[in-house]
This record gives C-alpha cells, structure tokens and sequence, in this order.
C-alpha cells in the first residue's frame, strides 16, 4: 500500500516510507526555533535538490510576509506583553527539577511524553488532562453550533473534572495546559460572559495552593497568566507556549512526536511565514516510518497518535486537506477493525 502524496506547486512530494532515509533527516540544534534558520534550511533544501528532490518555496519571507509582520510588530509595540522573564524561569524554567523530584527519572519522563505502548486507564496522567482539553474543544464546537444548552453542559463537567484532577502532576500537563488556554480563550472570544479563562486559572490557583504549596511553579504559572491582560493573553500564550516546547526538548529531544506535535500547534495558532514546510514534514514522516517498521500492535497508542500528528501537520500546517483525508483513510486500512471498548482520545 502506498501513501498518498503531497502536491506542492506543480510538484509531486511522494512521502512514501522508502523514500526518506534516516540519514536525510538533520536534527537541529534543540536550543533552537525549528523556523526562522533561514541558513539551516536552504542547506537543508540544497542537500534535497543535489538528491534529486525539488527545492520547493524560497525560504525567504515574501514582501506581504514583510509588511504583514511589520504591522503586526507595530500593533504590539506599546504594550509589554510578556511577564518579566524572572517570572517566566519561575514558572517554566523548574520544569525538570519539578518532575526529578516528584521522583520521575528522566526515562520515566520520556516514557510519558512518548507514549506508552500498553496504555492503562489507572496508571496513565495524561489521560484526565486530555478529557479536560476534550471538553473545551467540545464546548467550542457546539457554541459554534448554536447548540448552546448542550455547550454549557460541557463546559461544566469541563470545571467538574477540573477539580479532579488538578492534583494529578506529570510532564504531559504542560503539553495540555497551553491548549486547554487555546481553546478557553476562543469561548471568551464568542461568548465574553462565559469568563472561562479566568474561571480557569482562578480554579487552578486554588487548586494548586492547597494541594502543592504557593510555591509550586504551577502555582506561579497560574497566577502569573490571570494577571495578563485579555489583549495580550494569545501573545503571551504564545511566548509561554514555545519556553515549554524548548524546555521539554531539552529533556526529550527534538525528534520527539509529542515535541512535533506541539510545533504543529504552535504554527496553526501563530506565524508560519518563515516555516519551511516540507522539511518539517518530513520529520513527520521520518517519524512515521520509524514506528511503523518497529511495532507490531497496528492498534498501539503510540502508532495511532504518531498517525494523528501526521494528518494533523498535514491538514493545518502543510494545507494538504486530500494528503490528511488519503491518510486517514491508510491508517484506519492498516489498523484494521478495531477491538472491544476503545478509548484512544488525543
């Protein structure tokens, strides 16, 4: 079976598992944005066009990129968006010495962010925090769809649950935490009453406190983004947003699917202009073609997400809607029929 391909300007991008090697695949400086390098990458692009693949776009940002990005530097310009960066080390820079000394070793972490094969319901962390952003992005949908009664039922369990499990500590909270704002702060956006972003943080202050300690970095993290401005809360998500990916790279690599996949959030939710598209892609694929070729459960929690991740970038990133739905259907193929009570939620 064949995966589909990417059409990209009159080019054919054939992302078929045999067609990128390990070995073409760079791995860059984990300090670094994976956009932006503009010298990384047009070495990146040469190497794929002396290999016989087409050079795809300019990595070198369009005049309406230019003027794009100089009217929107100019708008921010008056206010200060971020809190001080002492605050920020305060509340993300302790992320490692926080999850050592709730004695997860750095395997153990690693394990987490990655997925673990036998997934069970007791033992798994990520799991409640997924419910949580589930119900957000729940409510979202159903607001946009006028089935109100039904958003504000989702929206309560949403707070229900968040008391639940606001004491549940792991390295995969901060890798919802961003989203669940994300997606808290488009209900405020259509519906200003709800105030669910600071119900929020409010709750998760309380919540923090009593459970950990005013001085849990959670508990910063908390207070410091309910004393943040609604104008400038999504930039200020945003610079909180890629201080985690960057921290969490640092203890789980850059190649790592779950690191990709928050790369893919943050492109869908902010700047893509200096993304070269087909060199993250592939790291995807790379990915893709790595789990594949070493998993025998075709039904493992890890292959299904690395899945997602892939028609994800493909659909919201890369602009490629036939590539994501012609994946979709090879997963859902190479899965086969599913088994008794399934509850994969990503």
């Amino acid at each position: 079976m064949d995966y589909p391909t990417w059409v990209e300007g009159g080019n054919v991008w054939n992302f078929g598992l045999s067609h990128i090697p390990a070995p073409t695949i760079p791995i860059p400086d984990t300090t670094a944005l994976p956009y932006g390098n503009e010298q990384w990458y047009s070495a990146q692009l040469s190497h794929r066009t002396e290999a016989g693949h087409p050079s795809g776009p300019s990595p070198i940002p369009t005049q309406k990129s230019k003027q794009r990005r100089r009217k929107e530097t100019c708008a921010r310009a008056p206010r200060k968006v971020s809190p001080s960066e002492e605050k920020w080390k305060l509340a993300i820079g302790t992320i490692k010495e926080l999850y050592l000394q709730e004695n997860y070793t750095l395997e153990e972490i690693m394990e987490i962010m990655q997925f673990v094969y036998h997934f069970h319901a007791t033992t798994d962390q990520t799991n409640p925090w997924q419910l949580l952003e589930d119900r957000c992005y729940g409510a979202s949908i159903l607001i946009k769809t006028s089935s109100y009664g039904k958003a504000e039922v989702s929206l309560t369990q949403f707070f229900e649950g968040l008391q639940q499990v606001a004491n549940i500590q792991g390295p995969s909270i901060l890798v919802k935490f961003w989203r669940i704002c994300l997606e808290l702060r488009g209900l405020d956006g259509m519906n200003p009453r709800l105030r669910a972003v600071s119900r929020f943080l409010t709750m998760l202050q309380k919540e923090f406190s009593e459970h950990h300690g005013m001085e849990h970095p959670l508990f910063h993290l908390a207070t410091m983004l309910g004393q943040v401005s609604p104008e400038d809360f999504k930039d200020t998500l945003r610079i909180g947003y890629v201080k985690t990916i960057k921290e969490l790279q640092g203890m789980i690599g850059n190649e790592n699917a779950i690191a990709l996949h928050m790369w893919s959030v943050y492109f869908r939710y902010w700047d893509t202009q200096d993304l070269q598209k087909e060199v993250f892609f592939a790291k995807f694929q790379y990915l893709l073609s790595h789990f594949s070729k070493n998993c025998r459960d075709r039904q493992s929690k890890t292959l299904t997400a690395i899945y997602y991740y892939y028609i994800y970038a493909a659909y919201y990133i890369c602009e490629q809607p036939v590539l994501a739905q012609g994946m979709a259907r090879y997963m859902l193929e190479d899965m086969g029929p599913l088994g008794p009570n399934p509850h994969w939620t990503f």
